[in-house]
């Protein structure tokens, strides 16, 4: 055993079978329009094309990735937000939906059915609705959405990309971004010397993966490689699917038993299965002594600091992707159930 083959999460590698002597990173994607970088260059243009509308109010949920702020901050949009319960579901009024404002949805974690709600939101007249699934991406489009964004880099090993669903004239009059960005090639190289970790650890690789997200911090608007584009025909996304699901459901079962509050559908395929635990912080870190990485969705935004959801210090993510099976899954049971009963 190499001296990470025990480890589960953590980011993506990319197998060096994938590509081929010719490769080139540097040849960019001719693809214009409705394929990005990454989803926050997606919603970037998207917010962009509605400010030129008129459309220079949005509604954002009080539980999200403080990184969907970069855009509605650099284009000088109005926000106001609204609450997500414990079921992580929109908790939308009345009052809140002004006309010609915009609401953006977050399908969390890809298991939410989100149709009935956007049916209702569009009977209010001039309201534009944009649907955030970077963390679904198998989740199907839904009717009167106005726009819809997913990315690649959460669900597999790509660097970037990122697609926008609109309507066709809608998609020809987004801005594409032509310059380029280094981002991407930072977190290539990680992923791939990722292979490489029983030789020389995971450390160089980690670094190099955080100098990416250092540079898409500071300069998300450059246009997207073409890596992603040549790696994603090669992966069996059927399989992939159908390991979340299973990985998924032996969690459930297990979680029912436990009585720990998590969220989970059984026709979804789920980026994570999130549970909510009142000792968060406590339960990953024992996970994480145990070579389990299990992140949290997400930090609190510095703009929310007043009013907390309390799902910013329950939730903790259990990983269930198409890299691990069944033996992964009960380790991370495993730990859970034990800081459980040691609280008892």
């Amino acid at each position: 055993m190499s001296i990470v083959d025990d480890i589960v999460g953590g980011e993506f590698k990319i197998d060096t079978h994938l590509l081929e002597n010719d490769f080139d990173i540097g040849v960019e994607s001719n693809f214009g329009g409705r394929e990005f970088a990454s989803g926050r260059t997606a919603l970037y243009a998207i917010l962009l094309d509605l400010k030129s509308h008129g459309y220079n109010r949005i509604l954002v949920p009080d539980f999200l990735c403080g990184s969907i702020f970069l855009p509605i901050f650099s284009l000088g949009l109005k926000w106001e937000k609204y609450h997500i319960n414990k079921n992580m579901m929109p908790e939308l009024s009345e009052d809140c939906l002004i006309p010609h404002s915009t609401i953006l949805l977050i399908n969390y974690f890809g298991m939410l059915d989100l149709a009935e709600i956007v049916s209702w939101l569009k009977t209010y007249g001039d309201i534009k609705v944009i649907i955030d699934d970077v963390q679904a991406y198998f989740s199907k489009h839904i009717t009167n959405v106005d726009y819809r964004f997913i990315s690649l880099r959460k669900w597999f090993p790509v660097p970037d990309g990122a697609y926008v669903y609109a309507e066709e004239n809608v998609l020809n009059r987004l801005e594409a971004f032509s310059r380029k960005g280094k981002f991407a090639k930072y977190k290539f190289a990680g992923n791939l010397l990722k292979n490489f970790t029983a030789f020389i650890g995971d450390d160089f690789s980690l670094d190099l993966i955080g100098q990416g997200e250092d540079e898409i911090n500071n300069d998300y608007l450059v246009r997207h490689t073409r890596i992603s584009n040549y790696i994603m025909p090669q992966l069996d996304l059927e399989r992939i699917a159908n390991r979340r699901k299973m990985n998924a459901r032996i969690l459930h079962e297990a979680l029912l038993e436990m009585g720990i509050t998590h969220l989970y559908s059984c026709e979804s395929v789920p980026l994570f299965v999130p549970i909510l635990i009142s000792n968060r912080d406590n339960v990953r870190k024992v996970l994480f002594q145990n070579k389990l990485f299990c992140p949290i969705h997400w930090p609190m935004p510095e703009v929310y600091k007043d009013e907390i959801n309390p799902l910013y210090d329950e939730e903790l993510s259990l990983i269930c992707d198409q890299r691990y099976g069944e033996e992964e899954m009960r380790r991370q049971l495993e730990v859970i159930k034990s800081e459980c009963n040691n609280r008892r």
